[in-house]
């Protein structure tokens, strides 16, 4: 598990010490272009000047040519054995040539006048040096005056001792307060966990939110989000369970009853319609477990992963097929109409839907009623409806009988009263729309919206 506290160290040492290169970097640069103009300067000043003085030795036509040559070379002996007492003078070395003659003993031979730049620098015996020539045409005087680089070299030593040495002294002690400011900055995460560990499992409250830091401000509003919606779901829970157990005691005491009367009857036929009875019993107590745990299987909080393209009407004509007999048994006359849509649904989940509530309209519309199932396509969305002829819902009892275990006033009519809850919660997982109205043939018009095949790209479940 990687340490934010680390992970922030590390980030913050690190860019401390490129913003720190490359500040270094940069003012070296500088300080060292500034040095070489400021000694080239003092170079190109001092080489000139030189000239400058030669000059009027040389062409003194009062003075033979030896005596002239004698006290150039005598000037020049003197710049280079010129005492340097400060460290960060500049150090010359001098040479001349006067016609060609050389003034100077080390001279050596005529470099050309015009082929190399003024300013050069060079190697010599290991040490760096920097060069500059000037040549007087009119007096056909070239002087050479060359620059070790001693002064340049101890400006920059000075300036790297300057620099990095206090940077250097200093980088443990940035270290220790980024430390301590990194951890005095993770606190509200420290209290923040504790806070959750000495909590109960039954506590589900939220967490002190005007306390959080701005940045740590969204993470809090997150778990009390997170920490709602457990609370909700455990409530939710606790409510179905204990409805649940409610629906199965009632079916079961009487199971207990028609099997006791089946026991104890003498009579033949007395028996059998207890034995009618009893099994009748365990039918309706098998649907309710049926719906139970298609109801806990239906999850409001679970994501439908196996969306797939699907046509519609096929699988309106398979569920009508399979209440058939219930269909024949009260004549109703039950009618697939409209388009063949295609939406984007689980298979599963739809058959489940649908067999809902076509289970639900065959119950309550009486006999030699009708049933009218219609589906259509409407912009990016397909539209299935079911209307019958039976009773209906009123409008203010449509909301509560979509909660589980809530029926209408037909109670002489068998069910568990979880068949629109758990369409409620398949619609609700395909993103859909459920909505309840008044339908021209009388009884319930059950209208859904589910997201078409056309606009949406369904999600690999895998």
């Amino acid at each position: 598990m990687s340490s934010l506290r680390r992970r922030l160290l590390l980030w913050f040492l690190t860019l401390s010490l490129i913003g720190w290169a490359g500040t270094t970097l940069v003012t070296w640069y500088r300080l060292s272009d500034e040095m070489d103009e400021i000694y080239d300067a003092q170079l190109m000043r001092t080489t000139r000047q030189l000239a400058q003085m030669l000059i009027p030795l040389l062409e003194d036509e009062k003075r033979p040519p030896a005596q002239r040559i004698t006290l150039a070379r005598t000037l020049l002996d003197r710049m280079i054995a010129l005492p340097m007492n400060d460290p960060y003078m500049a150090q010359f070395l001098a040479r001349g040539w006067w016609h060609g003659q050389p003034l100077t003993g080390e001279a050596g031979p005529l470099p050309p006048r015009h082929s190399d730049p003024a300013l050069r620098n060079e190697t010599q015996n290991g040490k760096r040096q920097r060069r500059y020539r000037f040549y007087d045409v009119q007096h056909d005087l070239l002087v050479e005056v060359t620059e070790l680089h001693n002064a340049r070299a101890l400006i920059t030593r000075e300036f790297a001792e300057t620099v990095v040495l206090p940077l250097l002294i200093l980088g443990p002690l940035l270290g220790l307060a980024a430390w301590v400011t990194v951890r005095r900055g993770l606190e509200p995460l420290k209290c923040i966990v504790r806070e959750i560990e000495q909590r109960s499992l039954q506590d589900l409250s939220h967490l002190q939110e005007a306390k959080a830091p701005r940045e740590v401000a969204p993470m809090v509003k997150a778990l009390n989000r997170l920490l709602e919606r457990v609370r909700e779901g455990i409530d939710r829970e606790q409510r179905f369970t204990a409805d649940a157990s409610h629906e199965l005691r009632t079916p079961l005491a009487g199971l207990r009853v028609q099997a006791q009367l089946a026991l104890r009857s003498t009579d033949a036929s007395q028996r059998a319609r207890a034995l009618e009875q009893l099994i009748a019993g365990i039918d309706r107590s098998t649907h309710v477990v049926e719906q139970l745990l298609t109801m806990a299987r239906m999850d409001p909080g679970h994501s439908i992963s196996r969306r797939r393209q699907e046509a519609i009407r096929p699988l309106l004509e398979e569920t009508v097929a399979s209440i058939t007999t219930l269909i024949e048994q009260k004549q109703l006359h039950v009618e697939i109409g409209g388009d063949d849509a295609d939406a984007l649904v689980d298979r599963e989940a739809l058959l489940i839907l649908l067999r809902n509530l076509l289970d639900n309209a065959t119950r309550y519309t009486p006999e030699q009623g009708e049933i009218r199932v219609e589906c259509r396509e409407q912009g990016q969305s397909t539209v299935l409806e079911i209307h019958d002829s039976g009773p209906g819902i009123p409008a203010k009892q449509r909301g509560r009988l979509l909660e589980p275990f809530q029926r209408g006033e037909q109670r002489d009519i068998s069910g568990c009263g979880l068949g629109l809850s758990i369409v409620q919660r398949i619609v609700a997982m395909h993103d859909g729309n459920l909505e309840l109205g008044s339908s021209p043939l009388g009884g319930l018009a059950v209208t859904i919206t589910l997201p078409g095949a056309r606009n949406v790209r369904p999600r690999d479940g895998g």
